[in-house]
């Protein structure tokens, strides 16, 4: 029970990591264009 919650936390680190590195891109290109 314990491992599997490791591991749910695991997979809500790399989707908050994941966001950022799109939301940065996105806000890179917004920049570009101004």
């Amino acid at each position: 029970m314990n491992k599997n919650w490791m591991e749910l936390e695991k997979e809500a680190q790399d989707r908050v990591g994941w966001r950022m590195q799109v939301g940065g891109l996105c806000s890179i290109r917004s920049n570009r264009r101004k």
